[in-house]
């Protein structure tokens, strides 16, 4: 195998054809995002720093193929995250932390195995601003639905149908792998999308079993149990037993000018008591966001959404605007300003304030940041 491997590299590599692996492919790629932000309030001062990823997490990544005939192929993706100011890795740590999968795709559809994004983020996250123009930072407030690809999942085998027609469904499993209770950190969803024309809608639905280590990266709830998300709009409900999401949206497009609006429910289910998380029983976010882009010209795209979630105890707005202007087709330059207002009670019982996406939180209701940066594509 290594042998084999390495010659299908040198192949690659200068260019010649090989009739052994003539029907194989192997493309190493990446995305660089590199900025700038200032926020009015980071627990109470202002801050000016450089941020990675803000917009895109900075990424390399190896896909390949190998046709088996028939109409039949192998498929793999290895994607790394890294940090690319300080050059450490991202997902705690992970090697192949954004994505690491192995499949087969046929003319039935394509089935893979092994970390990889839910069906929120895989089907909502394409018409939402995030997918469309804001990145990260712009996620739907807390990004407690996951649209914006905080979080991927280990240990999952997904099908997905092939195009019927603009029309395509998704299945997702996550193996629970815990001794004596097989429904413990088991998650179950489900996504669909239908294109034609200018249109595009998409649907998804998730039941998250245990939330906190099957989702989150966190450990197994106990008395002393310690959040592993610092936003506090959700952490203190991550102890929950169950996490339900379901959504819908579309997008449509008139000439120069895309539309689009997603809502999403999130239901935290029995959450236990514990030291982070004091507000027991069960909660639920309701998000709705309304977004547009305007392309003026080939280089240059311009992005605008509204963004409201709410609680039974808090509420949360969020309005955002930034340009974008490629200086190539591998490299743009871009800014995204940010406004959010916070009322109410979060969810670590104390008076709700405003926290951005990627940024720490306000220690008010309000936060203003701004985030200006360059996106280089390999």
């Amino acid at each position: 195998m290594t042998a084999k491997i390495a010659l299908l590299t040198g192949a690659l590599c200068s260019g010649l054809a090989m009739n052994a692996y003539s029907q194989s492919n192997v493309t190493l790629y990446g995305l660089i995002n590199s900025g700038l932000t200032y926020q009015n309030n980071a627990k109470g001062s202002p801050l000016f720093k450089a941020q990675s990823g803000a917009w895109g997490g900075s990424r390399w990544g190896i896909q390949g193929s190998e046709d088996l005939g028939g109409g039949i192929s192998s498929i793999f993706l290895l994607e790394n995250g890294f940090d690319a100011y300080s050059g450490t890795l991202g997902q705690n740590g992970r090697m192949f932390g954004r994505s690491a999968w192995v499949g087969i795709a046929s003319p039935w559809g394509k089935v893979t195995a092994g970390r990889q994004y839910e069906e929120t983020t895989a089907f909502l996250g394409k018409i939402s601003a995030s997918g469309l123009w804001a990145g990260y930072i712009g996620s739907h407030i807390g990004d407690v639905d996951n649209v914006g690809a905080t979080n991927r999942v280990d240990n999952t085998l997904r099908y997905e149908t092939p195009d019927l027609a603009g029309l395509r469904v998704s299945a997702l499993y996550r193996v629970g792998g815990t001794p004596g209770n097989i429904g413990t950190n088991e998650i179950f969803g489900l996504g669909a999308s239908y294109v034609r024309g200018g249109l595009q809608m998409a649907a998804a639905y998730e039941n998250v079993h245990n939330p906190a280590t099957s989702l989150y990266d966190g450990t197994v709830v106990t008395p002393t149990f310690v959040s592993p998300a610092s936003n506090p709009i959700f952490s203190g409900y991550e102890s929950a037993s169950d996490m339900r999401v379901i959504g819908a949206g579309a997008t449509y497009q008139f000439g120069q000018l895309t539309v689009g609006a997603v809502y999403t429910n999130t239901q935290f289910r029995d959450v236990i008591r514990t030291a982070s998380t004091p507000l027991a029983g069960s909660h639920t976010f309701q998000d709705v966001q309304a977004n547009l882009t305007y392309r003026v010209n080939t280089s240059t795209l311009l992005g605008a959404a509204f963004d409201y979630l709410s609680t039974s105890t808090a509420h949360y707005s969020q309005a955002m605007f930034g340009p974008h202007y490629a200086l190539s087709k591998r490299t743009e330059l871009y800014a995204i300003g940010i406004y959010q207002h916070a009322s109410g009670t979060n969810s670590v019982n104390k008076p709700a304030v405003a926290s951005i996406n990627t940024l720490t939180a306000s220690s008010t209701p309000n936060q203003v940041a701004v985030n200006a940066g360059i996106i280089q594509r390999f």
